[in-house]
């Protein structure tokens, strides 16, 4: 799905010159410009932010989900490293935004007391948009990243996240309005069936047929590696805690621009049971919903770089807890 830029976005303010300058230019400024108010022009007054083990109704939740986080992380400069999209006027669009952020962890809040320590750590957030509004969005942040940089153990931060009994019931969630985009290009489903195979059928040598030796690689915990070995021990590691998971692409989307490889980004579901020995510990039983979104260059007809963002909390979560987490209310910011 690799329309041209129309000649101007239909309802979106004529500043914007096709869907990444939008993107771009409006995280900047409610982060960088300190505009967390310019939530409210560029979300819809019901929109609705989904992560890994929260989710956000609305564009006051979503104000107040990001003003926690610059209070922790007063300093967060969100640097776009790139943002691979589809879609027109028409159909709507649908942005993958890969960030990456540099702060100091200077207030107290979800993650403990203030460390003063400097944290680098990768996001990748889908949007749906349609006339200069995100009406939806997902959003995976590399949270065991920002742990281990400060100091704390994933585990313990998870345990520190339970909720306290049973709370309030959820508001209820709007079911979402944006039909998943599934790219048919052969590379785009090529890469999502290595994924399945690698899940579904432990078939390690699918990294040897689909990656280049020197794959480049960024990993969830805020891991850069290179090659193939490196992809082969992180996937053991998952495989192992979470044998015969399922796995399901839930949005996939390519993009050839001049000058540049294909760009594919896919964002993904595995559903299993906590019942081996792997990179969470001793078999718990608990059944464990991991959603990831990747981001990956192909070049001759190889994976060259990819990026994986996990939230490694949101899974000790539901190791913790003995069940998959179901959407709730609860903390998820703007990007």
């Amino acid at each position: 799905m690799n329309a041209e830029v129309p000649a101007g976005m239909r309802g979106f303010d004529p500043e914007f010159a096709d869907l990444p300058d939008y993107i771009l230019k409006i995280t900047e400024r409610i982060w960088e410009g300190r505009r967390p108010d310019l939530i409210r022009r560029y979300y819809t007054e019901r929109c609705v932010v989904r992560g890994p083990d929260a989710v956000v109704v609305g564009a006051d939740g979503v104000v107040k989900t990001t003003l926690e986080m610059l209070h922790e992380f007063p300093d967060r400069r969100l640097l776009g490293e790139d943002v691979i999209w589809a879609g027109n006027d028409d159909d709507g669009y649908f942005s993958s935004h890969r960030i990456l952020s540099t702060m100091h962890h200077l207030g107290a809040g979800a993650f403990g007391s203030a460390t003063n320590r400097p944290v680098r750590v990768r996001t990748i957030a889908d949007c749906a948009v349609r006339e200069n509004r995100i009406h939806e969005e997902w959003l995976v942040r590399d949270r065991g990243a920002i742990a281990r940089q400060i100091g704390l153990d994933v585990r313990t931060l998870a345990a520190g996240l339970l909720p306290l009994g049973d709370g309030d019931p959820p508001e209820e969630i709007p079911v979402g309005s944006h039909v998943p985009i599934m790219d048919d290009d052969a590379e785009a489903r090529a890469y999502a069936d290595g994924w399945r195979s690698l899940w579904q059928e432990q078939r390690l040598a699918t990294l040897s047929e689909t990656r280049h030796s020197a794959v480049a690689l960024e990993l969830p915990g805020g891991e850069t590696a290179t090659g193939i070995a490196a992809m082969d021990r992180f996937l053991v590691g998952y495989l192992a805690a979470f044998p015969g998971s399922g796995f399901r692409p839930e949005h996939l989307v390519i993009r050839r621009d001049p000058g540049l490889p294909a760009r594919v980004a896919m964002r993904w579901t595995a559903e299993g049971t906590h019942d081996g020995r792997g990179a969470f510990g001793p078999p718990s039983g608990a059944p464990v919903r991991i959603a990831g979104i990747n981001h990956a260059h192909i070049a001759g007809g190889r994976v060259v770089a990819e990026w994986i963002v996990v939230d490694e909390v949101a899974v000790w979560g539901q190791i913790l807890r003995g069940g998959s987490a179901a959407d709730h209310r609860g903390s998820a910011s703007a990007t």
